[in-house]
């Protein structure tokens, strides 16, 4: 296996990694461009075991060799929640335009307070219009008791 792995950050602000005196800054996104990162095995090591960053989804793994990404992603302590809250544009995208099953099956796992808010703006900017999907976002992200309005939240 290389020694380096290539890390990405899909949010919108930056995140550091400050690891035995060294930093790794990633931008936050842009548009559609994702920050990346090669970042030496023992620090993705040391993420998957001791931090949240990925199990939050801060950081994606992108790694093309199914088989080495296989073994990567055994790093990762709780893989399960990570799979949830590691989502790229795309795969949100493909989540919200999908039919209501697949949406709400897509948004049930995630539990990161920063993907939630990702998967909210990413509704707004793609302008997702089916007001049931308006309305499942909207108890999603903010609970059953909220006084929002969908119009407060997706500006209609």
């Amino acid at each position: 296996m290389d020694d380096k792995v290539t890390l990405c950050r899909e949010k919108v602000t930056d995140y550091v990694v400050n690891y035995n005196n060294r930093k790794f800054v990633f931008l936050g996104a842009k548009a559609k461009a994702m920050s990346k990162k090669e970042v030496p095995l023992e620090v993705y090591e040391w993420l998957s075991s001791s931090t949240k960053a990925l199990i939050n989804g801060e950081l994606i793994l992108l790694e093309s060799d199914e088989e080495k990404k296989e073994e990567l992603l055994d790093y990762i302590v709780e893989r399960e929640e990570y799979e949830s809250n590691a989502l790229t544009r795309e795969e949100i995208i493909t989540i919200l335009k999908g039919n209501m099953s697949v949406f709400k099956k897509g948004l049930e796992g995630i539990t990161s307070e920063s993907t939630k808010k990702q998967v909210l703006d990413i509704a707004k900017a793609e302008k997702i219009e089916n007001s049931n999907k308006q309305k499942f976002l909207k108890t999603w992200y903010y609970g059953e008791d909220s006084k929002l309005s969908i119009e407060d939240i997706f500006g209609e």
